[in-house]
């Protein structure tokens, strides 16, 4: 747990690596490094979901990693990540957020990651607090892991319910998330991006002047990336196509 410690705390999570084979060395102990990664979500909701902003939580965020970090352990998990409302710029290279980042998009967590039994997940977005939302998860694996203590599982059946089901294609799980990403590439500051994603999903004319400030920035012939660019019309085209049926 040592590198998620120094990861957490400013360091980088190869640090944290470096210095549990040191200990390892001198003889202080080995410990198993979990290698767990966040990355950029656009928006975990749905029509309809809402969160509140109050949390029954005392523990702080090192103790909610300590116990995610358990129970993963507990459950071999590979190839874990956290997609959470951090844009790019508030993650590190090392896959953690910067220190003392409050994710800008939204306060929602998804945790994901691989077992022997296959791809699981877990979202909570209840709270309006992505650390509150991070520890919901983690009690609720340690709260899975005690029904195996009485006998009444015999395959991990506890665990059915939460097998991954595929990300969408286009990479947007609604209409929200594409406007959301066409407000932010359009250059809109973050305290204005939820009000400019609102009149792309309600205007044309929005949307089209969104596009087309996103589209300058984002094509490849002036700089921008041929990925980000084809994400933008993705995006676009799954607006055009919902505003279509509703009409």
């Amino acid at each position: 747990m040592q590198a998620a410690k120094l990861a957490r705390e400013g360091g980088s999570a190869e640090d944290g690596k470096a210095r549990e084979e040191e200990a390892g060395a001198k003889g202080e102990g080995e410990r198993e490094v979990i290698d767990l990664r966040f990355r950029q979500c656009e928006s975990p909701y749905r029509k309809g979901m809402t969160y509140t902003k109050a949390h029954p939580f005392s523990a702080n965020y090192a103790k909610t990693l300590d116990l995610l970090e358990s129970e993963l352990k507990h459950l071999g998990a590979k190839e874990i990540v956290i997609q959470a409302g951090f844009t790019a710029q508030q993650i590190r290279n090392d896959g953690w957020p910067r220190g003392g980042e409050n994710p800008k998009l939204h306060q929602g967590v998804i945790l994901s990651f691989q077992t022997k039994r296959g791809p699981l997940s877990f979202p909570c977005y209840r709270y309006g607090n992505w650390q509150a939302n991070l520890r919901a998860i983690a009690l609720s694996l340690e709260a899975l892991r005690a029904v195996d203590r009485y006998g009444v599982t015999q395959q991990a059946e506890q665990y059915k319910g939460w097998t991954q089901i595929e990300a969408p294609k286009d990479g947007f799980v609604d209409r929200l998330a594409a406007a959301l990403f066409v407000a932010d590439q359009s250059g809109a500051s973050d305290v204005d991006q939820d009000v400019l994603a609102n009149r792309i999903l309600q205007s044309a004319e929005a949307r089209q002047a969104a596009y087309l400030r996103a589209a300058k920035a984002l094509h490849p012939d002036v700089g921008g990336k041929q990925e980000d660019f084809v994400r933008l019309q993705k995006a676009m085209e799954l607006l055009r196509q919902q505003t279509a049926r509703a009409s």
